[in-house]
């Protein structure tokens, strides 16, 4: 693979794994959204459907990106491997210091699971709450 391929495969990868984290948040706000407005008001298999659809979205965005974290750090190993052999055009580029990026996955994996679960606890706390899951109790007036 040329130094030019390289840069574009890896610049690539990179839009890719922000484009699947717009995908996952826009899966999510959906979910706050449903629990939101509607959670309350759905019977006990329809909440369980909404949320068996929503953890296999879940289940396929966190490998996606998982999958991407991974092409990341080959790439950027590859990268780095290539930026010191004589006569290559790499030397500029980032990945070439050598320093890895395997910490990529872990991290989009940490923040997947840790969305993942806040949005089941918010949409099962609203239908548990009947929509006023968060709402503060009025004052109690003295009696007279």
């Amino acid at each position: 693979m040329t130094d030019y391929e390289l840069a574009s495969l890896l610049m690539d990868v990179v839009n890719a794994m922000g484009g699947s984290l717009a995908n996952f948040m826009t899966g999510a706000f959906a979910m706050l959204a449903a629990g939101y407005l509607v959670a309350h008001h759905l019977d006990r298999v329809a909440a369980t459907l909404v949320s068996v659809v929503y953890t296999i979205f879940c289940v396929g965005m966190f490998f996606e990106a998982w999958g991407l974290g991974t092409n990341m750090a080959l790439l950027t190993g590859e990268i780095a491997s290539q930026a010191g052999m004589p006569g290559s055009s790499l030397d500029w580029h980032p990945a070439a210091t050598g320093h890895s990026t395997e910490h990529v996955r872990y991290t989009a994996a940490v923040v997947y699971l840790m969305i993942f679960v806040g949005t089941m606890w918010f949409f099962f706390r609203m239908r548990a709450t009947g929509g006023a899951g968060f709402q503060r109790a009025s004052p109690q007036t003295p009696a007279t």
